[in-house]
């Protein structure tokens, strides 16, 4: 019922479980409100029109939710409901018209948050931000990609993820990559198996925030170093002016990345044709420039 264009875009190249919670424990559609209510320090989510508590049934309802849908690589939630919100959530003293008592997380997006943080999570509400919907969508894709090379097993499968991942993970984060390096190295001893298992859980953290413009640039400057030698004095001029421009808030990364790849591409550098980092999700997901640098998104 309620109209999301990254949600529609995602249905054309993903598969999508639907669920809504608040329907599936009988409230139909269209249904009365419900609010959080917490009194002496518990919680009840309760429909104030009639009275009803649904505190049992959801909870029984999320937990035999969440124990089904696993091999998921995120999740998006709805904004601001008493079930599926995380932190937006109008958390009330009492089911009678009273002032809100504190904004909270809902019944199913609190349990999300504890089971599932190592995935792409969002609500739909945050998304309409481009910055945070390109990060929802690099870390999704990016977690599916891991996914399918776990499947496969082999200690060579987790040597080309990353080999293609690198300049995207130095873009997240410098540091970051580097483990990931070294557990990636260190396979023969750990073990294949662990091996995977250690770089998953440390994935999770190279994505916990959005790119910082300043690791792009480092991340732009050192593709650009595979191919400079090979531009003359006034390609390497205009390319840099392109990178003097995004610092300065006046272009988008898009245009700088392209530009890099269609060089990639021309003068046939095998090593970054493979990355990522030039196209972290299909091209049929971007949407518009990302703005509000200056903001940290995700606080």
């Amino acid at each position: 019922m309620i109209k999301c264009d990254i949600v529609r875009d995602l249905k054309e190249v993903c598969d999508i479980i639907h669920d809504c919670p608040e329907k599936e424990i009988g409230l139909g559609v269209p249904r009365r409100p419900v609010r959080i209510v917490e009194m002496d320090g518990i919680r009840h989510l309760v429909q104030p029109a009639t009275g009803l508590d649904c505190t049992s049934s959801m909870e029984r309802y999320i937990s035999e939710l969440l124990d089904r849908i696993g091999g998921v690589d995120g999740i998006i939630l709805k904004a601001k409901s008493p079930t599926c919100g995380m932190g937006d959530v109008k958390i009330y003293p009492g089911p009678e018209k009273v002032p809100v008592k504190y904004m909270g997380d809902g019944f199913l997006g609190g349990e999300v948050l504890k089971r599932f943080s190592h995935l792409a999570l969002e609500d739909e509400g945050r998304l309409q931000d481009a910055r945070i919907r390109d990060h929802f969508l690099t870390k999704l894709y990016c977690i599916a990609r891991f996914r399918e090379a776990r499947k496969g097993g082999m200690a060579r499968d987790l040597i080309d993820f990353h080999t293609r991942h690198k300049l995207l993970l130095m873009s997240q984060s410098q540091s970051e990559m580097r483990a990931l390096g070294r557990i990636v190295s260190n396979q023969k001893q750990m073990g294949v198996e662990e091996a995977f298992k250690e770089y998953g859980e440390r994935l999770s953290s190279a994505f916990k925030k959005g790119q910082r413009y300043t690791a792009i640039i480092n991340t732009l400057m050192h593709g650009f170093g595979y191919v400079s030698e090979n531009m003359s004095r006034e390609e390497k001029g205009h390319f840099l002016d392109m990178l003097e421009l995004y610092r300065e808030d006046r272009i988008p990364l898009a245009a700088v990345r392209e530009t890099l790849k269609a060089l990639v591409v021309r003068f046939d550098v095998e090593y970054l044709k493979d990355q990522y980092f030039f196209e972290p999700y299909p091209v049929e997901l971007l949407r518009g420039y990302e703005p509000n640098r200056g903001r940290d998104l995700w606080k």
